[in-house]
């Protein structure tokens, strides 16, 4: 089995950016750290091109609050905000 995290990181540098999504599923299925989840979609914020990143953040965010991980959650909504979504679910500071 491959590790996610790499996987991700190849896919990302080598412009695959259709599979990144399976990656990030992927990770979110290894119960990685919100930590490193984070660090990844930092560097998706920075390389992936048009939504992807904003796409990343929404899953992380929704996959978060299924969790219970509300404060993990809040920051990805957060970086949402920073990356220039809007919305009504999106909660204000």
């Amino acid at each position: 089995m491959t590790d996610p995290t790499q996987d991700f990181r190849r896919h990302l540098g080598q412009h695959e950016y259709e599979l990144l999504e399976d990656d990030w599923l992927a990770l979110l299925e290894a119960d990685v750290s919100p930590a490193l989840l984070f660090e990844t979609a930092e560097l998706a914020a920075r390389y992936a091109p048009g939504e992807i990143p904003k796409t990343l953040l929404r899953v992380l965010a929704d996959w978060l609050g299924e969790k219970g991980a509300h404060r993990w959650r809040l920051e990805a909504l957060r970086r949402l905000l920073a990356l220039g979504e809007d919305g009504p679910d999106l909660p204000a500071r």
